[in-house]
């Protein structure tokens, strides 16, 4: 893939998750470089916002520090779209190709399979540390 000046990224939550923490240290090369990109677009899925306030309120670990009155602030901060969800979005989680966690089990995560569906129909690309993404055919993921 070429990075060029003016592209549009889709944010999983994880990446959002660590620059609202400023764990930088836990992006890619490739992820900085995209992030500082001054042209770059960057959108965040309505899914994640969901995904986030469910991890808080469950006080998952990696979600700890997280205040849920500041996202909002946060994305601003960063200039980061809220990329709103559409139907055919939900339509198309069906379609999404079963990637396997192990011989039994394919990788479920209702808010991946989401930003996965949206990135696929978008035709953007996604940022994302999450292990599963780069396994999903047809979807471009920069890690």
């Amino acid at each position: 893939m070429t990075l060029n000046s003016e592209s549009k990224y889709l944010l999983d939550t994880n990446i959002f998750i660590i620059l609202v923490l400023s764990q930088n240290e836990k992006l890619s090369k490739k992820q900085k470089t995209i992030l500082q990109g001054a042209n770059n677009t960057f959108y965040l899925s309505e899914a994640s916002l969901y995904e986030i306030a469910i991890k808080v309120r469950l006080e998952k670990s990696n979600f700890a520090g997280i205040n849920m009155n500041v996202i909002n602030e946060q994305r601003q901060k960063f200039n980061i779209k809220l990329l709103s969800s559409k139907e055919e979005f939900y339509f198309n989680i069906p379609n999404v190709p079963k990637v396997f966690i192990s011989n039994a089990k394919p990788h479920g995560d209702p808010f991946d399979l989401l930003i996965i569906s949206q990135a696929l129909i978008e035709n953007i690309p996604v940022l994302s540390t999450d292990d599963f993404f780069p396994s999903y055919e047809d979807l471009n993921v920069i890690s």
